[in-house]
């Protein structure tokens, strides 16, 4: 599904019901000024919420030089486009996220992990429609004055949610490993 930024928050302003944008620039527009102050942070916000398939990228860490001061035996140098880890390679092995790297007793550490993903071609499109109904959630009230609209909007978005996780997950084996506690928390 070919989108840009401005489609998706197009999206998520026809969802509230206000007039549509052109450009995320134009400070003369309050539905651009709104989306353009939310969407980077709520991109980001989706990608470390849960394992998309369509945001999973696998990596061998190259080695620190120093080992890590107590707890493992190797430090591991993190891609910088990871937002979150997924697992290690051999699932059952254990590890922590420190900073910007990954310690862990697993020699030669290869991952599967989350990566930013910044170009919206490349969203899945159950995640476009989530990703407006998020920014939607974060703007209601800014756009239309209207409190009692970020609840509707908040459920609205925790419906969907779950069952935007749930066609995204019956595209992939799961594991027992895999982080599904986001559907726990939100059922």
């Amino acid at each position: 599904m070919a989108t840009s930024k401005v489609k998706i928050c197009n999206l998520a302003l026809v969802n509230i019901g206000v007039d549509t944008i052109q450009s995320l620039t134009d400070s003369d527009s309050k539905g651009a000024v709104a989306c353009n102050s939310v969407y980077d942070t709520l991109v980001e916000e989706l990608l470390r919420l849960y394992p998309w398939n369509f945001a999973l990228a696998k990596a061998t860490l190259p080695l620190e030089s120093s080992a890590p001061l107590f707890g493992y035996t190797y430090s591991y140098t993190l891609p910088g486009d990871c937002m979150k880890v997924v697992r290690l390679e051999v699932e059952t092995d254990q590890f922590v996220i420190n900073s910007s790297s990954l310690e862990t007793d697993t020699e030669n550490a290869q991952i599967l992990y989350v990566q930013l993903v910044t170009d919206p071609v490349q969203f899945d499109s159950t995640f476009v429609t989530l990703l407006a109904a998020r920014i939607a959630t974060a703007i209601v009230f800014t756009m239309t004055g209207k409190k009692e609209l970020m609840t509707v909007f908040d459920n609205k978005y925790n419906l969907l949610l779950k069952s935007v996780i749930d066609i995204d997950a019956s595209e992939t084996k799961q594991t027992p490993d895999d982080d599904t506690t986001i559907l726990d928390s939100r059922s």
